[in-house]
């Protein structure tokens, strides 16, 4: 074997070895998943590291719900993203249909501490007042 193809081999080896690592340091949660709302099954749930969140909502029509245009729906997902110490770093409001996706990027130098998050389906809230996903 060529010494640039060994290498190569033992960079691939390195770099298979640490995607566990990576995915490690980040958190993830469901939120609450099948919970009915306005004829809906609604499922939201996170993910935070120390710079990025993803959000997620959906709403899934029950079998027996008659099912209108999906532009008919609306979708809300309120986020306040906090330092470590509970310092507000911004507040975030994505609006979306039966889905509703929302990213919050960090690159102000310092690194999430938690979100706070509440969930909106056809101006009800689903779930708890809110919920706090935690890095």
């Amino acid at each position: 074997m060529s010494k640039t193809r060994r290498k190569m081999c033992v960079i691939i080896l390195l770099a298979l070895l640490l995607v566990p690592v990576v995915q490690v340091c980040a958190a993830s949660k469901t939120f609450f998943t099948n919970k009915p709302c306005q004829g809906f099954l609604c499922t939201a749930s996170g993910t935070i590291n120390q710079t990025h969140c993803y959000l997620h909502f959906t709403a899934t029509p029950l079998p027996t719900t008659p099912v209108q245009p999906w532009e008919n729906y609306q979708s809300v997902i309120h986020a306040t993203a906090h330092k470590a110490g509970g310092q507000i770093i911004s507040t975030h409001e994505e609006y979306g249909n039966c889905s509703c996706d929302l990213t919050i990027n960090n690159n102000s130098g310092f690194s999430f501490g938690y979100v706070d998050c509440d969930f909106c389906f056809m101006s009800i809230r689903v779930g708890l007042p809110n919920y706090t996903i935690t890095y």
